[in-house]
C-alpha cells in the first residue's frame, strides 16, 4: 500500500499480528482494509482486520490471521 503523501508504518506486534498506522493520510477509509483482507485470501489465510479511526487521516488497521 502506497501512495505519494502521508505515511504507513508497520508494527509487528506479535506471531501472525501486525498494525499499519496511517499518519497525515489524505484520506483512510474502507479501501485499505479491503486490500489487506484481498492478500489475506491471496494467501490463503484466515485473518481479520480492525479498524481504528481517529479522523480522516490517522488511523490504524489491526491485521491477525491463522
Amino acid at each position: 500500500m502506497s501512495t505519494n503523501f502521508g505515511r504507513v508504518d508497520t508494527e509487528l506486534v506479535g506471531t501472525k499480528h501486525v498494525r499499519y498506522h496511517f499518519r497525515d493520510y489524505v484520506l483512510v477509509e474502507t479501501m485499505q482494509a479491503g486490500v489487506v483482507e484481498g492478500a489475506l485470501r491471496f494467501c490463503g489465510v484466515t485473518g481479520t482486520v480492525l479498524a481504528s479511526m481517529r479522523d480522516f487521516g490517522n488511523g490504524t488497521l489491526d491485521i491477525r490471521w491463522t
